[in-house]
């Protein structure tokens, strides 16, 4: 608890889902922490929920706009002296075939997932250096560790956050800043309502998907856990884990699994 006690933290994507469940987290520990979402009802609500109003701070932001997230973070700055974590969690999720997609649907996905991720580490990485200290935390999922058919849109974007992520804590070492990479898999929140579906019946999968969701808040406290012990790589739930060492260690037997996920998906959403 003290890792975090009287620290400042950022958190994007906070309002809902993972992101208010570590902004809780946080705060829980001592923190200040300044949430950031698109919606500014849905961060009234998160502030409604989550309290301690002397060390919780939304601001309304997009993380597709690089200017608009670098005034965030040197506001924070200029008001608390430093940003002693970043975590870059806003993303957003789609299923479906390539074949049914668009290069349009190729542009939210980079947008959103890997270019959301890059704007937060720029607008806070040189000040990190500056200081000698810090940690940049960024969301991936266990599809960023392991290729899953029916997904290859959301795949290709959080792999590229995890490849980032690795290539980055490799750099920022020399310099006293941390960097861990989260994969979380079914996690409770809005990420099946959320999720753009092409191909595929969005409401039967919300229907029928199997319900094995970790809770938001459980996940949030392994990923401080991991954060804590700076570790370069934190999978999230017993399957996650078990299908990375799969994937590692016998990727025929893994790409055989994938293939029948992948099945089992287009079966309950009707996929063509």
């Amino acid at each position: 608890m003290a890792h975090f006690d009287g620290k400042v933290a950022i958190v994007t994507g906070g309002s809902t889902g993972i992101g208010r469940a570590l902004a809780n987290a946080l705060l829980s520990r001592g923190a200040t922490v300044i949430i950031t979402g698109r919606r500014e009802a849905r961060l009234r609500e998160a502030a409604e929920l989550l309290g301690h109003a002397d060390r919780l701070e939304t601001v309304v932001n997009d993380v597709t706009d690089f200017e608009a997230l670098k005034r965030v973070v040197d506001d924070v700055i200029a008001r608390h002296g430093r940003v002693d974590f970043m975590f870059n969690n806003a993303g957003a999720g789609m299923a479906g075939e390539v074949k049914d997609s668009t290069l349009e649907d190729w542009e939210r996905m980079w947008s959103v997932n890997v270019k959301g991720v890059i704007h937060g580490i720029h607008a806070v990485y040189p000040h990190m250096i500056e200081r000698g200290e810090g940690h940049i935390v960024n969301i991936s999922s266990g599809a960023g560790i392991v290729p899953q058919g029916g997904m290859a849109h959301y795949v290709a974007a959080k792999h590229a956050v995890t490849g980032l992520s690795g290539s980055l804590r490799t750099e920022a070492r020399q310099y006293g800043v941390k960097v861990t990479c989260v994969c979380p898999g079914a996690i409770e929140s809005e990420i099946l309502e959320t999720t753009t579906y092409r191909g595929l019946d969005g409401q039967k999968i919300r229907e029928k998907a199997p319900r094995v969701f970790m809770t938001a808040d459980e996940c949030a406290r392994q990923i401080l856990r991991g954060v804590e012990k700076n570790r370069g790589i934190v999978p999230i739930t017993k399957i996650t884990k078990v299908n990375w060492a799969l994937y590692r260690f016998s990727p025929a037997l893994g790409a055989r699994l994938n293939e029948v996920r992948f099945r089992m998906m287009k079966k309950i959403g009707g996929g063509r």
